[in-house]
């Protein structure tokens, strides 16, 4: 089946690197065609290019605007003809042709395009404060913050055998942690400064997530599930009160301490509050409809075919084991990069 197939790629817009300037640099060419009704008269002529005594002043502004030295017209005539005659010798070159070469030449192609053509568009989004009020209240469930939770544990693992090591041995170590910090909780936490158990857990516990700081294991939400922690012992935790500390408690991982040294009621944030985070979504979203659009569009007008049966069938190599890269450019006695 004979097919011609046209695709477009519509990349997004990428930082510019200096090496895809330097390849856009080695195809670029001065403007051939004219406005309709304008006659350019010819300064100078290098293969099929045209140089007017309009380009040269045009040169000479770009150059005074980048901070380039400008000694004369002559000057600046010469450095054009040059530039052209490299150009025309570059372009039918084999590195100017690799894949790779006529990629970044069209990544640079399209990213100045879509600036033109897309960014505009993009930067007229907005957000009025109508439209946020709107979402806020018909999504108020977005804003709602559950009631939390916040547990400390200690932990110990009986070893598999020896008398000091058991089980019975390790709960009454961990209850006499219990009654170590519920008979002075200010002085376990140093006056408030350690969460949870305060220093205790670092001698009574061996939980390593945890011991440095109190045994705390952070916020929790009841109404979730999926914690790393045995779930008889964060059941345990919802349960009490704050302050309150549980005996000790067996699993298959071995036994623990759990207490609850704070919570929360579940609230809903205020508007004033969500409205930044929100605004920032929303106005994402619009510019994501926007290039949605213009992407559409683009493709709308495109003459595409595709093969649908040879599609089907394409594969992908699994690996790739080498990575084509353009040849050096080799320095050109007495010739200077033009900005």
């Amino acid at each position: 089946m004979t097919l011609n197939t046209s695709l477009r790629a519509m990349p997004a817009v990428a930082c510019i690197t200096s090496s895809v300037i330097i390849a856009a640099a080695l195809t670029g060419c001065r403007r051939e065609e004219s406005p309709p009704h304008a006659e350019i008269v010819p300064l100078a002529r290098v293969g099929s290019a045209v140089i007017s005594a309009e380009d040269v002043t045009a040169e000479a502004l770009r150059l005074r605007v980048a901070g380039q030295p400008v000694v004369d017209a002559q000057a600046v005539l010469k450095s054009l003809v040059e530039r052209q005659a490299i150009l025309q010798e570059a372009a039918p070159s084999v590195w100017v042709n690799e894949p790779a070469a006529k990629r970044e030449r069209e990544n640079l192609m399209l990213t100045q395009w879509l600036q033109h053509a897309l960014q505009p568009e993009i930067a007229k989004a907005t957000v009025t404060d109508e439209e946020l009020r709107a979402y806020y209240d018909a999504n108020t469930a977005e804003f709602t913050r559950p009631s939390m939770v916040r547990l400390a544990i200690l932990y110990r693992k009986p070893a598999s055998h020896g008398e000091q090591s058991s089980a019975e041995s390790i709960a009454t170590a961990l209850r006499g942690a219990r009654e170590a910090f519920l008979a002075d909780p200010r002085k376990a936490t140093r006056e408030g400064r350690i969460p949870g158990f305060g220093a205790i857990a670092a001698e009574a516990s061996e939980d390593a997530a945890s011991r440095y700081r109190g045994g705390d294991i952070g916020w929790l939400d009841p109404e979730r599930g999926g914690y790393a922690w045995p779930e008889d012992v964060v059941r345990a935790g919802f349960a009490l009160k704050v302050g309150e500390v549980s005996d000790v408690i067996a699993t298959g991982q071995g036994l623990y301490l759990v207490m609850k040294h704070d919570e929360r009621e579940g609230s809903i944030a205020p508007f004033e509050e969500a409205s930044t985070g929100l605004r920032r979504r929303l106005l994402n979203e619009k510019r994501g409809e926007i290039e949605a659009s213009f992407k559409s569009n683009v493709m709308s007008r495109a003459a595409v075919e595709i093969d649908t049966a040879q599609a089907a069938g394409l594969t992908l190599p699994e690996t790739v084991e080498t990575q084509l890269q353009p040849p050096e450019l080799i320095p050109v006695p007495g010739l200077r990069r033009q900005h």
